[in-house]
């Protein structure tokens, strides 16, 4: 089974939209709880993500997390692969700025949120938390070329992965669980995946295969 890593295309990444320090702080408690195998959708609060307003599938890197973000189109052509192993948290589209912000500040202060909405998508987002989490035990050691530390298990300076292949069948996506930065942000796909987004000609994401 062949796995690849999701890249953005040109380095472009989006962030949530938030009012004030209260609710950025709410945000970053949120964020933490990513990667760890565990619903968050209790704690999530609708907002809108900028930047990716023209990709169907983008990423967002916040509090040293990286999570996908999924038009409604997208969302709905891979959600029989995806099944379980996702939990979809809504976003609010660029017509819907106003659950966000008030209707009376766009209006009466269109200067200022005018560009802030225009980095927003037209369609419906879904920020994805990933639920499949995998220990490094899915790497083949051997065949790979990183750095490991043994005293807290850190794997770094990653050139090359090799995943075991009985680890990871019928895996579409998925996350390592390990310290180092690398696995913080990387995510992992099935070739299944990858055939769905680009067969459809889904914008954002490139994929270098494991």
């Amino acid at each position: 089974m062949k796995i690849c890593q999701l890249h953005t295309q040109d380095n472009q990444i989006g962030y949530p939209y938030v009012t004030s320090q209260k609710e950025m702080l709410c945000y970053k408690d949120v964020f933490k709880k990513f990667n760890t195998g565990k619903s968050v959708y209790e704690y999530w609060k609708p907002t809108m993500i900028c930047r990716l307003n023209d990709m169907d599938i983008g990423m967002v890197f916040y509090m040293g997390k990286g999570c996908l973000v999924l038009t409604e189109k997208v969302k709905n052509l891979l959600a029989k692969l995806l099944n379980n192993n996702v939990e979809y948290l809504p976003l609010y589209s660029k017509n819907e700025a106003h659950k966000k912000i008030g209707r009376f500040l766009l209006t009466t202060r269109r200067k200022i949120f005018k560009p802030i909405v225009e980095l927003v998508h037209t369609e419906k987002q879904h920020l994805i938390n990933i639920l499949n989490i995998k220990t490094s035990e899915v790497l083949d050691f051997e065949q790979s070329e990183f750095d490991y530390k043994e005293d807290d298990g850190m794997i770094y300076g990653v050139n090359k992965l090799v995943f075991k292949p009985d680890k990871i069948k019928d895996c579409h996506i998925f996350k390592i669980n390990n310290l180092g930065i690398y696995f913080q942000t990387a995510t992992f796909v099935s070739e299944e995946f990858k055939d769905i987004v680009e067969q459809n000609g889904f914008s954002g994401v490139e994929f270098e295969e494991c």
